[in-house]
């Protein structure tokens, strides 16, 4: 997704949308608890609507994704962010939407979060273990 933003951006991209749904326990502790009661939840909600920088300002420890989408499309003010809350899911699922000169893609991640903080997904921490592998040696695929 990421290759596909920075990609589309050289070509005039227009529209990036971030979509985050997670399980109640995946925002508690978090600016959710204000604005939504986690405990009583009983569908899919969004609880924020905002750009990028609004995300990651108000939530730092959950919007990581949604400030690296920005930084690789349209910017921190210009991408559009939507958190959910999703008491039927077991996962965090990350939607990126962009549209530009080049067409439109979509493209839909499952991943599992974490055992150890299920504010974030295993795959934010294989993605830290594979940088420490590039910097020692920066042909890794």
């Amino acid at each position: 997704g990421m290759d596909g933003l920075a990609s589309a951006r050289e070509g005039g991209l227009t529209s990036v949308t971030y979509e985050a749904r997670k399980a109640p326990k995946s925002w508690k502790g978090s600016p959710a608890e204000s604005m939504i009661d986690l405990d009583s939840v009983t569908e899919a909600t969004a609880f924020f609507e905002g750009s990028a920088g609004e995300a990651a300002h108000q939530f730092p420890a959950n919007a990581n994704v949604a400030a690296t989408i920005a930084l690789c499309g349209l910017g921190m003010d210009d991408t559009r962010v939507r958190l959910m809350v999703d008491p039927d899911t077991k996962c965090n699922t990350h939607r990126i939407h962009a549209v530009g000169e080049f067409g439109e893609f979509q493209v839909e991640m499952h991943g599992n979060p974490l055992a150890s903080n299920p504010k974030t997904s295993m795959l934010a921490a294989l993605s830290v273990v594979r940088v420490c592998r590039q910097l020692l040696d920066p042909v890794v695929l």
